[in-house]
């Protein structure tokens, strides 16, 4: 009797090999469909299925091709692998994915890449160096904290202008060791107050200074100051000292008009000159 009804599955054409004891939907089956424009080859294992080719195997699809695994997918390829997508290739894993490659990766880019992380965040881990080399710009946008350790040393060169701006909070520079700032030509700071600390030592050398001060307080310990020549004009100065100690080898002094008042005065000096424009004698 032909496995098939009659003459509905007139243009249908093959055998099937029924299980043991089993009926017709328990079978194996390899059948022709013969009728014109619906023409179809099919084939069907009931249970496993092994196909053994012992040199090559070629399959040529001119339309679709559509798999549907119900459970694992293994494939090993003991010699090269390649894979040429000639249109656009669509990925989607609902699980988790893992890589490994032993002996290298190498990927190339052509027409620009995107990545979208959408929750979970990132994390990489590299041991060995990391070159990275951009030909353009790069631009970087950061919302939230960022935190950086270096176990080692740090050095940035920059052959054009170097800007960072602070727009909120404070900056802190901290070492224990030397801090050193320096320039071939100068060094501006500008803001509405400044505060210098020297916990132990300062020393300066100048080669020419000028400054305009509007109001100026200073309180100094111990001063010791040695000038070559200084010029200085002051419209109003007021002073006090509790006590001055001055020892002057030469003094030469040109004073329109001298105003002086002193509770006590005691000097000592080797040579005093003085010229003035209006002197008085008294």
């Amino acid at each position: 009797m032909p496995p098939w009804d009659l003459p509905g599955d007139a243009t249908r054409m093959g055998f099937m090999t029924r299980s043991k004891d089993g009926h017709q939907a328990n079978a194996s089956y390899l059948f022709f469909e013969d009728k014109p424009g619906g023409e179809l080859l099919n084939m069907h294992a009931e249970k496993d299925m092994n196909i053994s080719v012992e040199n090559d195997k070629n399959v040529n699809i001119d339309g679709n091709r559509n798999t549907i695994i119900g459970k694992e997918q293994k494939h090993e390829v003991k010699g090269d692998a390649s894979f040429h997508y000639k249109q656009k290739r669509t990925t989607v894993v609902d699980g988790s994915e893992t890589k490994n490659f032993n002996d290298g990766e190498f990927s190339k880019v052509t027409n620009g890449r995107s990545m979208d992380i959408v929750s979970g965040g990132e994390k990489i881990k590299i041991k060995g160096d990391q070159d990275i080399r951009i030909a353009g710009d790069k631009n970087y946008n950061q919302i939230g904290n960022q935190n950086s350790t270096v176990e080692g040393n740090v050095k940035e060169d920059v052959h054009g202008s170097w800007e960072k701006n602070v727009l909120g909070g404070k900056i802190n520079i901290f070492s224990p060791n030397e801090i050193s700032i320096k320039s071939n030509t100068k060094v501006s700071i500008e803001a509405p107050s400044s505060w210098v600390k020297t916990a132990v030592h300062s020393f300066s050398i100048t080669a020419f200074n000028e400054s305009v001060t509007g109001n100026n307080a200073s309180i100094t310990g111990n001063s010791v100051t040695g000038t070559g020549m200084s010029t200085a004009f002051t419209t109003v100065s007021n002073s006090l000292t509790a006590l001055s100690n001055t020892s002057t080898l030469v003094s030469y002094s040109t004073k329109t008009i001298d105003n002086k008042r002193s509770l006590t005065k005691i000097e000592n000096s080797l040579q005093n000159l003085v010229i003035s424009a209006i002197h008085l004698f008294i």
